[in-house]
């Protein structure tokens, strides 16, 4: 709440965050403050954010065709809107790890054939055009 009464004007907000196993609490994620450049390679934003909802709106919310990186496809369109990011830097979100969870369930789906990252490389790849529009000369290898 501090943050949003010192910065009303904020488009995107996201925190630190952590895993919640079977032990208690494991590999906190301390994110840095907004780098274009670092999240261009890797979705650190992550779980607790929040964003404007005419932002949202404007860049046309989840996209089902990319179930599994809906969030990192999201916030590739939402970026190009956001002006004002800011990171809470204080872990408010728990990931909780458990047997089934989505890591795991991709990691089986690796080591029998799949591609556990492919939906994220879709969304960063179709979203290349996004970073054209905004004059970044991106090279996906």
């Amino acid at each position: 709440m501090k943050l949003l009464q010192t910065h009303p004007d904020a488009d995107l907000i996201y925190s630190d965050e952590d895993k919640l196993g079977e032990d208690g609490f494991e590999a906190p994620l301390f994110k840095p403050d907004w780098s274009p450049d670092f999240f261009l390679s890797y979705n650190y934003v992550g779980h607790l954010t929040a964003v404007r909802r005419d932002i949202v709106q404007k860049a046309g919310g989840f996209r089902s065709q990319f179930d599994s990186a809906q969030d990192y496809d999201l916030f590739f369109r939402v970026i190009e809107q956001a002006k004002r990011i800011h990171h809470i830097p204080r872990i408010l979100y728990h990931w909780r790890r458990s047997e089934r969870s989505e890591f795991i369930i991709s990691l089986e789906s690796c080591i029998i054939g799949g591609d556990p990252k492919a939906p994220a490389r879709s969304a960063f790849v179709k979203n290349r055009n996004n970073s054209k529009r905004r004059g970044s000369r991106l090279k996906i290898t």
